[in-house]
C-alpha cells in the first residue's frame, strides 16, 4: 500500500534538554516569519537535503490541538499522513521524512479538512553543487558577488567609467579588435568585441559609451563564433532595448 500511518514514520514525541534548547531558538525566529506572513499556515523549509533532510516546522496562527492535526506528504509513488509532534500549540515540528530528490506536496489537515497544501524540493548534494557551480559560471553574477556590486547596473557603471578613463590616458583600443579590417565571420570566440559582451549582459551604459566609439559600425558588423552580431546577442538574451540602440547605429 502507498499509504501509511505515523506508526510507520517512526517519530520521537521526546527530545533531550540541548535538543530543547536549540529548538527553543528555532521555533522564536520561525514564530517571527509567520507574524510577517499572511498565510495562516506556514510549511518550512521548501527545500530539503536528502542525505540530510533535518526537521520541518509547521506554525500556526491560530492555536490547534495535537490530535486535531495532521500532516500529509506525498511524492510520485508514496502517499505519509501522519501528526507532528508539538513544541506549542502554534509551532509543531516533526523529523523530515526520506524522499528521492524531486518535488513533495504537502497537505496539512486540521480535524480532517485541508487547512493549507505547500510543497518541498527535495535536493541531493550534487544538485546543489551544480546550482553553485552554475552561478559562479556566470562571470557578471559572479563579479557582482565578489566586489559587492548590488546590482549589475551598478557595474554597468563602474565598468564604463573605467574604460572611459583607460581610454583617454592610454588611447585603449576599446573593441579589442586584433585586426582592423578583420571579416565579420572569422571570429572563433564568444565574444570578439567588447560591444559583444555588453550585449550578452545587457550592460547598456558600457554599450552605448562603446557605439560612440569610432569603431562602434565595424563591431556592429562582426559576428562571433555562433553567427550572431552585438544585436542579434542582445535579442537572444533578451535585451530588447540593448538591441534597438545597436540597431540604430
Amino acid at each position: 500500500s502507498d499509504h501509511q500511518t505515523s506508526s510507520d514514520v517512526n517519530l520521537s514525541n521526546v527530545r533531550g534538554a540541548s535538543d530543547k534548547r536549540d529548538l527553543s531558538f528555532k521555533t522564536e525566529v520561525l514564530s517571527e516569519t509567520l507574524e510577517t506572513n499572511e498565510q495562516s499556515i506556514l510549511v518550512l523549509p521548501g527545500k530539503i537535503s536528502c542525505e540530510n533532510p533535518g526537521e520541518i516546522f509547521i506554525l500556526l496562527k491560530d492555536e490547534i490541538d495535537d490530535e486535531a492535526l495532521e500532516i500529509e506528504f506525498i511524492s510520485d509513488n508514496q502517499r505519509i499522513r501522519t501528526q507532528p509532534a508539538s513544541w506549542n500549540k502554534k509551532v509543531k515540528y516533526m523529523k523530515a521524512l526520506d524522499f528521492p530528490a524531486g518535488p513533495v506536496s504537502v497537505n496539512v489537515y486540521c480535524r480532517g479538512a485541508i487547512k493549507t497544501t505547500a510543497q518541498i524540493e527535495y535536493y541531493t548534494a550534487l544538485e546543489e553543487i551544480e546550482h553553485i557551480f552554475k552561478k559562479v559560471a556566470d562571470p557578471i553574477a559572479f563579479t557582482c558577488q565578489v566586489f559587492k556590486f548590488s546590482t549589475v547596473e551598478k557595474l554597468d557603471k563602474v565598468l564604463t567609467l573605467l574604460l572611459k578613463s583607460k581610454i583617454s590616458t592610454y588611447e585603449f583600443n576599446s573593441f579589442q579588435c586584433e585586426e582592423r579590417h578583420q571579416q565579420a565571420n572569422s571570429n572563433l570566440e564568444e565574444f570578439p568585441t567588447l560591444l559583444h559582451c555588453a550585449a550578452r549582459f545587457g550592460l547598456k551604459n558600457l554599450a552605448m559609451f562603446l557605439l560612440s566609439c569610432p569603431e562602434a559600425t565595424l563591431a556592429c558588423k562582426i559576428t562571433n563564433k555562433y553567427g550572431d552580431d552585438p544585436a542579434s546577442v542582445a535579442e537572444k538574451h533578451g535585451h530588447r532595448e540593448l538591441r534597438k540602440l545597436i540597431k540604430e547605429l
